[in-house]
């Protein structure tokens, strides 16, 4: 399994912005460590024993006006669409997405207007904040799929 995860991509994946990128310069190297540090996690509380159907999930960090621009687009699906993808809501600044039958869960996180603020204000709490912010969403999909939490 292990060749598997090196040769492939990771089962957790975070992917911010370009525009957070250019705003904050740790951000690249906050985001590769907690794909590290979840893609482990992950894989010792049992996750991923079928390694023919491995659950995937990405992280999409994105600013409070991108993160509206997805919530528009869930008002706007047809109902069936809605029925064809299943979109839950963990917080205001957290949605996700997964088609019915797929093994991928994407999951928009905004970084809110006083988040950037703070990460402005003092760059060192970056990584801290996001490793809180993104586990607790990994833990909350950890109950609603009947995993173990991290």
């Amino acid at each position: 399994m292990l060749t598997m995860l090196i040769s492939d991509q990771l089962p957790i994946s975070i992917i911010p912005s370009d525009e957070l990128l250019k705003q904050f310069n740790s951000l690249a190297s906050a985001c590769n460590k907690l794909e590290a540090q979840f893609n482990f996690q992950t894989m010792t509380a049992g996750w991923y024993g079928d390694e023919e159907r491995i659950f995937t999930i990405c992280f999409l960090l994105e600013t409070p006006n991108d993160f509206s621009n997805y919530t528009e687009q869930n008002n706007k699906l047809s109902s069936e669409q809605k029925s064809n993808i299943n979109i839950k809501c963990y917080a205001d600044d957290v949605i996700c997405y997964q088609e019915n039958g797929s093994l991928q869960l994407d999951c928009i996180v905004a970084l809110t207007k006083n988040e950037q603020q703070l990460f402005t204000a003092k760059k060192s709490l970056l990584l801290s904040y996001l490793t809180t912010k993104l586990h607790k969403v990994l833990n909350l999909i950890a109950k609603e799929k009947a995993l173990t939490e991290i």
